[in-house]
């Protein structure tokens, strides 16, 4: 009886001291980093930091450019040096970094090219007619 209860308790004591040195390094992994459990500060960004979004709707290319140029660059008048009438055929979403980028990502799609001038103006021409016209 003693000899079971001795192959009893040395059984009991192989699963307690491991699972008890376990426990042990764990806490002291967190107690010896405390700054393991604080995460890094955020950093708050600025509205105008970061991708954005524009909803291009069906219809006239046109309104869609000025309606982006009014929501995210309304310093900018937009002109127009072509006559091309091009259309979107379905609503879409499209992103990029900054006006300039969503202004490219839509002109580029219909053959048209956009140069935004020293004095403010956004101008809107045709690229098969007018392949260098924005190089100064």
């Amino acid at each position: 009886m003693k000899l079971i209860n001795g192959l009893l308790g040395m059984a009991l004591g192989l699963f307690v001291i491991p699972a008890m040195a376990i426990g042990d390094e764990f806490v002291e992994v967190i107690v010896e980093d405390k700054t393991a459990l604080i995460a890094d500060p955020v950093e708050l960004l600025e509205p105008d930091v970061g991708p954005k979004r524009f909803d291009l709707t069906q219809g006239l290319v046109k309104a869609n450019i000025e309606r982006l140029t009014a929501e995210q660059s309304p310093e900018y008048t937009v002109v127009w040096s072509t006559t091309k009438k091009a259309l979107q055929y379905a609503d879409h979403q499209i992103f990029g970094v900054d006006y300039d980028d969503l202004l490219e990502q839509i002109v580029s799609q219909y053959g048209l090219g956009a140069c935004i001038r020293a004095n403010d103006v956004v101008e809107i021409y045709d690229i098969k007619a007018n392949r260098f016209y924005c190089e100064d």
